[in-house]
């Protein structure tokens, strides 16, 4: 491992815990126990930042000490062109300005979901544990999505399954 011990985030973009108290407490203990892996400081976080899981994750990680590493699925003016102005556009200006260091995964232009997938497998490669805020349905991965950076990483090396975090989550 790392002296920084590197810690990835998928999940949903919405789910029905997002924002509770008990959603914050479960992914506390999550990340107690990836701070008692560190051997020097706080993890740092590879977080795509797209809604929901990515930003909550990234904004709980933030307050606990841990740095950043946001993981962009296209240049920031694409992106912005994505999302119309509202609270979440917000959320990621802030945390893009919190963030350590950008990696742009896909150049301007790249197609969805391949952008996605670049964002999915950027992140894979820079981790040693990943934290999944998700259904656990694998049923029908789509590209790029949830389920398919799940099944990716569990293919990515030794022991990936004891480096799986899986916090539950139900869809909204």
């Amino acid at each position: 491992m790392r002296s920084k011990l590197s810690v990835g985030v998928t999940g949903h973009r919405f789910f029905r815990q997002s924002g509770s108290l008990e959603f914050a407490q479960s992914l506390s203990d999550i990340f107690t126990e990836l701070e008692q892996q560190c051997n020097d400081g706080f993890p740092v976080l590879y977080s795509g930042l797209a809604d929901g899981a990515d930003c909550e994750v990234a904004e709980l990680a933030i307050i606990r000490g841990w740095e950043l590493i946001a993981v962009l699925a296209g240049p920031e003016a694409e992106f912005a062109l994505e999302h119309a102005p509202s609270k979440r556009t917000e959320v990621y200006a802030k945390l893009l300005g919190m963030a350590q260091s950008i990696i742009i995964a896909a150049p301007a232009g790249t197609s969805s979901p391949e952008r996605y997938c670049k964002v999915g497998d950027q992140i894979i490669q820079g981790i040693d544990c990943l934290i999944a805020v998700w259904d656990g349905d694998a049923s029908n991965p789509m590209p790029g999505g949830t389920a398919w950076v799940v099944a990716k990483f569990l293919q990515s090396g030794t022991n990936a399954v004891g480096r799986l975090h899986h916090l539950q989550v139900n869809r909204a």
